[in-house]
């Protein structure tokens, strides 16, 4: 999966369309475009998120701080938190 292939409102809430009522959970690998920086834009969604770094590493955001995220570590993300992802190097 790639940045473009995500799903934002127009206020920024990401729609999980993989999500079934059955087995309310999913894993994606999302792929950064090279060159670009951008992960994922500025969002948010009802769903508690986990974030692991394969490789590389990215820069987490939100409104009231910034965390730079390593390869082999990861982030939880609580239900309803504004938040975005970065690529910390434009050549991946």
């Amino acid at each position: 999966m790639f940045p473009e292939d995500l799903i934002f409102t127009s206020n920024k809430h990401e729609k999980i369309f993989e999500m079934e009522p059955e087995y309310p959970y999913i894993i994606r690998n999302v792929y950064p475009q090279r060159g670009k920086s951008l992960i994922a834009p500025w969002h948010w969604h009802e769903e508690l998120e986990l974030v692991y770094v394969k490789k590389g590493a990215v820069t987490y955001n939100t409104p009231q701080m910034s965390l730079q995220i390593q390869e082999k570590d990861g982030v939880f993300t609580n239900s309803n938190v504004l938040h975005e992802f970065l690529s910390c190097k434009t050549d991946t």
